[in-house]
């Protein structure tokens, strides 16, 4: 009779779709009081606390993470002999881990949560080494002691708290979570801009402190190739930054732009100059602030010049692309 149960157990478990044999694992951790775990995907085997149903929970499931905007970093890098690439806002490592694989790229992390950098280095070291520069420390526009409010569920929603007017609907959606002091520096006191090996392309998803990130940071931001970063109004707003201010700082280091959509292929070929983006953010700006739209955000990619014969894109599981959609969800 045991035979018999276990022939039926393993077929059953066969027959599940593997995403379905990920998340019945995930719910049989939580039941078993497991919080971390390390799973084998595209970009090695990856550990991640077992709460985190966004960014380590989709690696889970579907083995990759954000590909539209790491396929752009990783082909952009491919086949150079030097380089440069900031990952700020690296979380656990999903895009630091395939850009440092090629390893005539120096790369630097930055992650001002303690547990996620913890992870960052187990990641990191585990991956692909120790070539890889680790930061524990939020970038920003001053030298300074931030206040890190912590998302329960989601390990990249975490927010730096500065200046928020109490009223504000995200300080009321964000008052139950447990906060931290972290430590605040800019990204120009950390890079020395005379030391950057080119070519640079950096990565910044910080959660709405993107403005502050890049006016700590302009002297560095503006030697970079290309750049990927959020746009989102309100949270630059409720953060004590300004929006056309943002959008000035790119056209003015930037000739070139695109606003990318994860579920549309992509050239570094198919830019526009970078006036018709910002026409198109500075209206986005407007009409979400009178709106008083909280959630929406885009990814905008500046850069310096049209790359001729580079086409990148969400060429794997689209599925993969969600992650986007469900942060905007998350706030």
């Amino acid at each position: 009779m045991k035979d018999l149960r276990d022939l039926a157990y393993q077929k059953c478990l066969g027959a599940l779709p593997s995403r379905y044999r990920r998340r019945l694992f995930l719910d049989l951790a939580k039941m078993l009081g497991i919080s971390k775990i390390r799973v084998k995907g595209e970009y090695g085997d990856i550990s991640g606390f077992i709460d985190d149903t966004q960014i380590f929970g989709l690696y889970v499931r579907d083995g990759v993470w954000s590909a539209h905007i790491n396929a752009i970093f990783v082909d952009y890098f491919s086949n150079r002999i030097c380089g440069t690439f900031p990952d700020i806002g690296a979380n656990i490592g999903l895009t630091t881990i395939p850009v440092a694989r090629n390893r005539n790229i120096c790369c630097h992390a930055f992650e001002p949560d303690p547990d996620n950098f913890d992870l960052l280095q187990e990641n990191v070291r585990h991956n692909v080494g120790s070539d890889v520069r680790l930061h524990n420390v939020a970038l920003f526009s001053d030298t300074t002691s931030l206040t890190l409010a912590l998302s329960p569920d989601n390990q990249g929603n975490h927010r730096i708290e500065h200046g928020i007017w109490k009223q504000s609907p995200l300080r009321v959606r964000d008052q139950d979570r447990k906060t931290i002091n972290v430590r605040g520096d800019r990204l120009d006191a950390i890079l020395d801009k005379g030391c950057v090996e080119a070519p640079l392309a950096i990565k910044i998803d910080a959660e709405r402190s993107e403005y502050h990130i890049y006016k700590g940071g302009k002297n560095v931001i503006r030697l970079a190739d290309l750049v990927i970063m959020e746009y989102w109004p309100y949270g630059i707003k409720n953060l004590e930054g300004n929006a056309d201010e943002m959008i000035g700082m790119i056209e003015e280091d930037f000739d070139y732009a695109t606003i990318l959509h994860e579920s549309r292929p992509f050239g570094l070929h198919q830019l526009t100059r970078c006036s018709n983006i910002v026409c198109e953010l500075k209206n986005m700006s407007e009409r979400l602030l009178e709106m008083e739209c909280a959630d929406a955000s885009v990814d905008v990619l500046p850069a310096k010049k049209v790359f001729a014969n580079s086409a990148v894109g969400p060429r794997e599981n689209p599925r993969s692309v969600e992650y986007e959609s469900q942060k905007r969800a998350a706030r």
